[in-house]
């Protein structure tokens, strides 16, 4: 079984409204999404027909909304239940002006210890994703004898201070790259020290895949962006449906990023079918 995991979740409010200084603004159009790098993953899989268990921690009436999210697209997810309130980041779109208000999150060491609990129960042939936010400490706590192989997309530093736990792929973008090291051909080689992939996306300009005897450039399709939330996550998973089923590297990387620039024009997860 696959699981991913979300340390800092959360409700995403987006507002689509000019953005004027010194009015009270009457918004006409808002939306909310259940959100977090690896709820994203999972949804990404689920419309891939790969079966995947969210682990997440959860509390209050953000944390009740994610949870109602998950069981209506299907998922029993593991949950950790917190006192505090799960994040309700604000998501601002008009003309020109986008602003986004992320609120951080504070985990609690008592609620990564019940995370440990659930990982612990992992077994050799399972998969976990991990991705998002989080520290390194507590990242370095749950990864510690983790019996089954882990999928790790999280920021540079903490990437560079994971490697060592021998992940199987990363998928750090050109800025998480960059805090590694400088010199990139320098930070593929400090990843490649440990993980087994590495894939690197460059936004716009498409995405590397490295292995220590493979080198792939994978460009973008031409076409209009409507968004860029959830296209790394959603490039992860395709490329991980594919990997499993054993499909040649160059494969593997060309659906991913189809798939991602399909949620790039589209806004939403694709579906198996509309990437045929």
């Amino acid at each position: 079984m696959i699981y991913t995991l979300t340390l800092n979740p959360a409700v995403d409010c987006y507002v689509y409204e000019q953005i004027r200084n010194g009015e009270i603004i009457k918004v006409g159009r808002q939306r909310f999404a259940i959100g977090g790098k690896g709820i994203n993953v999972s949804l990404a899989l689920k419309g891939l027909k790969v079966e995947s268990v969210p682990i997440t921690i959860l509390g209050g009436f953000t944390g009740k909304y994610i949870k109602n999210g998950l069981k209506k697209n299907g998922f029993e997810p593991l949950i950790v239940k917190s006192r505090r309130n799960t994040r309700l980041n604000l998501k601002v779109y008009g003309g020109d002006n986008e602003l986004e208000y992320n609120v951080l999150s504070e985990v609690t060491d008592k609620e990564i210890k019940l995370v440990k609990k659930i990982l612990d129960t992992l077994l050799p042939s399972d998969l976990l994703i991990v991705s998002g936010s989080g520290s390194l400490e507590h990242y370095r706590y749950l990864l510690t004898d983790l019996k089954c192989p882990f999928v790790l997309d999280c920021e540079g530093h903490i990437l560079k201070n994971l490697i060592s736990f021998k992940p199987l792929i990363v998928k750090p973008n050109l800025n998480e790259l960059m805090m590694i090291s400088e010199d990139r051909k320098k930070a593929f080689a400090i990843l490649l020290s440990g993980a087994k992939i590495v894939l690197n996306t460059l936004g716009a300009n498409g995405s590397v895949v490295k292995t220590k005897d493979e080198l792939l450039y994978i460009p973008n399709s031409d076409g209009d962006v409507v968004t860029t939330v959830g296209c790394g996550d959603t490039y992860l998973a395709a490329f991980i449906k594919c990997y499993l089923e054993g499909q040649p590297l160059e494969d593997c990387a060309n659906f991913a990023s189809k798939a991602a620039f399909f949620r790039a024009q589209k806004g939403v997860f694709p579906k198996i079918e509309d990437l045929c």
